[in-house]
């Protein structure tokens, strides 16, 4: 939006060439927009060009990543339209196994890695206060008003447990029946579950 306040015609963004007078706060983006972006301290917004002149992947690597993160946002979108709820933009980090087979790493369409936005019965956008009803980290990134490190209230911590209890609710239409055996039984459970799953 900057951009269109400097007087611009055409904004770039990774790579990609925009109309500025199509975009709108919280709109719909004219197409599918794959946007790489490097894996630093603080993330950077990127193109395609700079991952092959920078040696990190091939044309050819990066269309199978593109090609099938595009399949795989298209079949979650849809998913997600029979829950009344819309797929805004994820976030997947990929890497090559031993293998040398291109694989996804870390987590999948989590409400940590997208945004997932609440619509009506009639398919139209829920608002909040001007702004769509989310259940996403993007809900938490709202309280944070100073430093990046700074601590949630135990107020707002509950307030974020509760938003994405109703998220995962929406998305499994499962009622949440939270876990009190202690932690480190829960983790080394969990790890044994991972763990019997690859073996």
């Amino acid at each position: 939006m900057a951009a269109k306040g400097q007087g611009e015609e055409i904004f770039n963004y990774a790579g990609h060439n925009l109309s500025i007078s199509s975009l709108e706060p919280n709109g719909v983006l004219p197409y599918l927009m794959d946007t790489p972006s490097t894996k630093d301290k603080v993330d950077k917004t990127i193109d395609a060009e700079f991952l092959i002149d920078k040696g990190v992947c091939s044309w050819e690597q990066y269309a199978q990543i593109r090609n099938a993160s595009i399949m795989a946002f298209g079949m979650v979108s849809h998913y997600l339209s029979t829950k009344g709820m819309v797929l805004v933009d994820t976030k997947t980090e990929h890497g090559i196994n031993t293998s040398g087979e291109i694989v996804s790493a870390d987590e999948l369409y989590t409400m940590d890695s997208s945004r997932f936005w609440k619509l009506d019965d009639n398919g139209v956008l829920l608002t909040r206060d001007g702004k769509p009803v989310s259940f996403s980290k993007e809900f938490a990134r709202g309280m944070v008003k100073e430093q990046k490190d700074q601590q949630f209230t135990d107020e707002q911590a509950n307030q974020i447990a509760l938003r994405y209890i109703q998220g995962l609710q929406h998305l499994t239409d499962v009622s949440f029946d939270p876990d009190l055996r202690p932690r480190d039984e829960r983790i080394v459970d969990s790890t044994n579950l991972i763990l019997d799953s690859l073996l």
